[in-house]
């Protein structure tokens, strides 16, 4: 069986088309029409169906966000009592009552479509994604839910854990690894790193944090952070010999009344997990969300879809047959719309929310009422108002879709603001596979247009991504681009992976390796080989590494703190004695290779220099004093290869030097120390 308005082939006993829409009748079996064939492959592809794909993971960016899918919500078309909504005829929209203003120049007009665009495009996405749809809206819904899933199944096949689940249960750990070889040309700082774990377990009531310095892959120490219900605690077993400080911030107001002799603070105290839940509990965010269902459920109901007839356009330089429809959300509607959204942000609902956390502090009632006084009442008016001027400027929201083989392929949207015509213009696919093609187009009529195009290996075949992206404007009648390109190569074998990025030709590349670790609740990626350069120089080359999964706890027993608020001074400075000559005895046992840092505490160590032309070259330096006073001293520079010796005269080395290195042939260099390092 076959639709009598499209000619698309058709599966059981459908009362509508789910290709355009149209009406069957069941009596009826006709055979298509010429003019309804599909298009031959060279002019409009047939999109197979997005089955999992070998993506690329977060080293390489996908050309464009993914929306979630929205297909559950989706109803299937009922048969209406009356004629088909598509028949129905389009009122015609009010003229917006627009402030007279002067038409905009320059640039200001595309600022203006942008911000304009962005709010009414929000709103509109926000309406075709939620799957509410009868008639010609259910194909258009199925159309858009059909879309996001093909990107949203592009990271389909990678085995990706449901970070959403984690965060639903608020139980989730991270990790985050750096490790430096060289930056900007200098090796200094070869295998110095850094490790960070954090972790939250709300329903526990307990986070952490573990700052891990690295030098070599060797740990030199650890300091670990946590909150422990009310206990905030802070310890290093390097560093304190594992003993934990902290407070006990439900008896904070008991331990500083104590200290400052004031009575009145002592009913302060606060649980940061309760606070939390009084939060949840007093903005009641389910109330809000049925809230904001009920006005979304209001507007889908004033939405007018219309199918206007089969057409071929043209999607990312490609010809495709497509069945356009025209879709109209009334500027009163719109409005309606903001006055629910207001209404359910509620500003004295946040009022009482800050009211109820402070009383739960504890804050003495004088005080509560003096800070709520200066709190007064939340003001996001202004907010809604801005929503509301773009709404009267801009009248109803108007513009086409085209729907190819179930899938949006072109959405256009033309309006005017300040006497002036914009046009905004998005394609999708085109091309052999929907994912692979796309662009966005902004036009400001006789100013100009940015066009942002994406083309590549999007659906990932043979573990193999690619993406060209294209940012293109006209600026004074030339055309001016800047492109993005990337590859990644990921093995199913043994989880590695290879890529690099370039932007701007040789503006920025960067090149990295590494293997990504994936189950059900775990991520890990490690990339060991990573190198950023800025026109062939090198800017940065290391390794960075980034895990999440569920909660781990730490390997600390938070049930043993001391209270720092309760020590005497005495023990406040045996504890900072402690940490010093521990920190003295961590350097000695380190064996590190400090001859670089103390060459440049003594000033007779050589730093890299630029390669030099002529050696008659100087570097002048300039010796801030220690003391108020100034000592001028020169700094004689003598090249030897790439290598600078530097002699100093003075007294430099009892202050520390501001160094501006002036080359007559190879311009300005200025290397920065610090001051630790006597040198800046």
């Amino acid at each position: 069986m076959f639709c009598v308005n499209c000619g698309q082939p058709l599966e059981g006993n459908s009362k509508f088309c789910p290709y355009c829409g149209t009406k069957l009748d069941q009596t009826q079996t006709p055979e298509p029409q010429p003019v309804a064939q599909p298009a031959a492959p060279a002019e409009q592809p047939v999109y197979a169906p997005q089955a999992a794909p070998a993506p690329a993971p977060v080293p390489a960016p996908a050309p464009a966000p993914a929306p979630a899918p929205v297909v559950s919500n989706i109803p299937e078309a009922p048969a209406p009592a009356a004629a088909p909504y598509a028949a129905q005829p389009i009122p015609e929209a009010p003229p917006a009552q627009a402030p007279q203003a002067p038409k905009k120049k320059g640039k200001a007009g595309l600022l203006i479509g942008i911000g304009a665009a962005v709010i009414v495009v929000i709103l509109a996405a926000a309406l075709l994604l939620s799957g509410v749809f009868t008639g010609a809206r259910a194909t258009l819904g199925k159309a858009i839910s059909k879309s996001a899933e093909a990107y949203g199944n592009v990271n389909a096949d990678l085995g990706t854990p449901d970070i959403s689940a984690l965060i639903a249960d608020e139980q989730i750990s991270e990790e985050l690894r750096l490790t430096v070889n060289e930056v900007a040309g200098d090796s200094t700082f070869d295998g110095v790193g850094v490790r960070i774990n954090s972790g939250m377990d709300l329903p526990g009531q307990h986070m952490n944090l573990a700052i891990t310095p690295l030098y070599d892959d060797v740990e030199i120490a650890t300091v670990q952070l946590g909150l422990n219900g009310t206990i905030l605690y802070v310890g290093s077993p390097e560093l304190t010999d594992g003993e934990l400080y902290g407070v006990d911030t439900a008896k904070l107001g008991e331990d500083i009344a104590m200290l400052v002799d004031d009575d009145s603070l002592e009913t302060i105290g606060f649980n940061f997990y309760d606070l939390m839940e009084i939060t949840k509990e007093s903005m009641d965010y389910e109330a809000m969300a049925e809230e904001l269902k009920a006005a979304e459920e209001e507007l889908f109901k004033s939405m007018e879809v219309t199918k206007e007839g089969r057409e071929e356009i043209k999607v990312n330089g490609n010809k495709v047959k497509a069945t356009k429809y025209l879709v109209v959300i009334t500027a009163d509607a719109l409005e309606d719309y903001i006055d629910a959204l207001e209404a359910s942000v509620d500003p004295d609902r946040m009022t009482d929310t800050l009211e109820a956390i402070y009383e739960s502090m504890g804050l003495p009632e004088d005080l509560l009422d003096e800070v709520m006084s200066e709190v007064g009442t939340i003001d996001t008016d202004y907010i809604f108002d801005e929503l509301r001027d773009a709404v009267d400027e801009l009248g109803d929201l108007e513009f086409d879709v085209y729907i190819s083989n179930g899938y949006v392929v072109f959405v256009e949207y033309e309006f005017d603001a300040y006497d002036t015509e914009y046009v905004i213009e998005l394609q999708l696919g085109g091309g052999k596979h929907y994912v692979d093609d796309l662009s966005i187009v902004l036009e400001v009529k006789d100013e100009g247009e940015i066009v942002l195009s994406s083309s590549g290996n999007h659906h990932g075949d043979d573990g193999v991504f690619t993406d060209k992206t294209t940012v293109s404007y006209k600026e004074d009648g030339a055309k001016k681009e800047t492109v993005f390109s990337s590859e990644f190569e990921l093995s199913k074998k043994d989880k590695s992976f290879e890529g690099e990025i370039e932007v701007g030709g040789e503006a920025v590349f960067v090149s990295y390796e590494g293997t990504l670790e994936t189950d059900k609740s775990s991520m890990d990626i490690d990339l060991s080989k990573l190198k950023v350069k800025s026109w062939g120089e090198v800017v940065f080359e290391g390794s960075l590494g980034y895990a999440i999964g569920a909660y781990e706890k730490p390997d600390v027993d938070s049930s043993d703190v001391t209270m720092i608020l309760s020590m005497s001074e005495d023990d406040l400075m045996e504890i900072a004695t402690e940490l010093y000559d521990n920190l003295l005895v961590l350097v000695e046992d380190l064996d590190l290779d400090l001859d670089a840092l103390d060459e440049l505490l003594s000033g007779s160590g050589s730093v890299d220099a630029p390669a030099v032309e002529d050696s008659s070259d100087y570097w002048y330096g300039y010796d801030c004093g220690y003391d108020d006073g100034y000592d001028e001293g020169w700094a004689e520079t003598e090249y030897d290869d790439s290598a600078a010796f530097i002699y100093y005269e003075g007294d430099a080395i009892d202050g520390y030097l501001d160094g501006y290195y002036y080359g007559y042939d190879d311009g300005y260099w200025g290397y920065d120390y610090g001051e630790s390092y006597g040198l800046q």
